[in-house]
């Protein structure tokens, strides 16, 4: 029984040391910051594209917002339609185009650890979707 253990336990050393390599490289990729995945001047058009886009979206909607609020004739059944479409679009530019911009530019997520991290890794996905079929069943209505 003597020669059988020790080869049993080379093999368990090899593999613990083997997995602790691993969760040492591991340890070490998820402190590591995250790199941009497209040239730098790509990025800054990237980044002004989206926020002209943004911009556009907000002044828009705002203004439609303001009208509908300040004109009482504009109150109508359909045009609460086109506030609330309003409204998603707001959302929508707001909330997850810059998400949207960050889940792009990076090669991974920039925050590693604890729940606000896991539940932005979760929004990043979710929002840009459920805005975007709230703004199409506003629409379809």
């Amino acid at each position: 029984m003597g020669r059988g253990s020790g080869n049993l336990t080379t093999i368990l050393e090899r593999i613990s040391s083997t997995v602790n390599q691993s969760i040492d490289v591991l340890q070490i990729q998820e402190l590591s910051a995250p790199t941009i995945a497209f040239p730098m001047k790509a990025m800054v058009v990237l980044g002004i594209c989206y926020l002209i886009t943004a911009l556009a979206s907000i002044i828009g909607n705002f203004m439609v917002l303001i009208a509908v609020a300040r004109t009482p004739s504009l109150r109508t059944e359909s045009n609460m339609y086109i506030v609330s479409l309003a409204v998603s679009d707001c959302l929508l530019v707001s909330l997850a185009a810059p998400l949207t911009l960050l889940q792009v530019s990076l090669t991974s997520w920039p925050l590693h650890t604890g729940a606000v991290s896991s539940s932005l890794c979760v929004l990043t996905g979710f929002l840009p979707v459920y805005l975007s079929f709230m703004s199409t069943f506003t629409i379809i209505c």
